[in-house]
Formats: C-alpha cells, sequence, structure tokens
C-alpha cells in the first residue's frame, strides 16, 4: 500500500494574491477554495477559538452562563471530514464549568434530542460542570417544524422559540435547552 502525499493530490493554486489558497478536499484529490465551498451549520462551533456570536448572545440571557468560551470541543455524528452534525463543548461560564451540546436542527428526532440532552447532563457531570445547555442550531432564520416538534416533544413545552433559553426540569445540574436561529 502506498501512502498517499501532497503531489498526489489535484491542488490549484490562486491566479492572485488576495484569492485564499485552495486546500485539498478529503482525499478524493479535488480542492475548493473556501468561498465555494458549502457552509456547514456548525463549523463556527467546532473551529472559532470562541463561541459563535448569536450563541453568546443567547447564553448571556442567563447570567450564570454570560461570557462563555470555549474550552474543549468534540465533534460528534461525523458525516465526513468536513462535516460535522453535532458537538460537545466544555465551555467556562460566569458561574463555572459548562457542559454544550450542539445539533444541527435538520432532520432531529425526538429520541435525538433526548441523547443529546442525556449526553449533555452526563459530560458535566464527568467534568464536574454546574451547568449544561442543549442547543440545535438551524441553517435558516426560520424554524424547522421537525426540530420543533422534536423539542416540543422531548420537553413537553408547546411554546418553544428561537433563540430563546428554557430551564430543563431535573435534579443535580441545572439544565437549559433552545433552538439557535442561524448565525
Amino acid at each position: 500500500m502506498t501512502a498517499m502525499t501532497l503531489p498526489n493530490y489535484l491542488t490549484v493554486a490562486p491566479n492572485t494574491a488576495e484569492v485564499s489558497v485552495a486546500e485539498t478536499f478529503c482525499d478524493v484529490g479535488f480542492s475548493l477554495k473556501s468561498l465555494r465551498r458549502p457552509t456547514q451549520p456548525l463549523a463556527s462551533w467546532m473551529a472559532e477559538d470562541d463561541l459563535p456570536v448569536r450563541a453568546r448572545s443567547v447564553l448571556s440571557s442567563q447570567d450564570s452562563l454570560s461570557d462563555a468560551k470555549g474550552l474543549v470541543r468534540v465533534a460528534l455524528n461525523t458525516k465526513s471530514a468536513n462535516h460535522t452534525k453535532a458537538g460537545w463543548i466544555l465551555a467556562r461560564a460566569a458561574s463555572g464549568l459548562l457542559s454544550i451540546v450542539v445539533r444541527e436542527a435538520r432532520d432531529t428526532s425526538v429520541a435525538q434530542v433526548i441523547a443529546d440532552f442525556e449526553l449533555a447532563i452526563t459530560q458535566a457531570d464527568c467534568f464536574c460542570a454546574a451547568q449544561a445547555v442543549l442547543l440545535l442550531q438551524t441553517d435558516v432564520q426560520s424554524m424547522p417544524m421537525a426540530s420543533q416538534q422534536a423539542m416540543q416533544n422531548a420537553f413537553a413545552n408547546p411554546c418553544i422559540r428561537l433563540d430563546e433559553l428554557y430551564p430543563a426540569p431535573g435534579d443535580g445540574v441545572q439544565a437549559w435547552y433552545g433552538i439557535l436561529s442561524a448565525p
């Protein structure tokens, strides 16, 4: 078996210095410039040093969650090297550590919402975090009906609006849930 090296990949150099250099696309040799790559809803959660602006704004609606900064990020349910459907973030907030699970809102089921919420709680317990948050993030400005229904059924809350946090019932770790609009 021969190992692939950079000369084995198809790459294209930009014709001006202002355009970013093309990057290889997985291991098939295709490359796309950053402006032509499809946007990934959770890319800013996994790649940025800070949490996305909209998420910080929504989290700041609760004093104990204000000033949240991501410390550790783990991609979950990865479709491919460039597409993550969900992620777990250990963050530092005003009240201490915070466990966050964020998932693409598209095609989310009640069972998946419950599993993600349990993961946020479990990781909060594991890392002695005071709070846990489950967020579904849409890639549009409106709320997909399927994700809204899944969240409503999972938490028995018929009135879930975009960009608002709701307290989750339970003992132990203080938990929150919500749906974020597109960043």
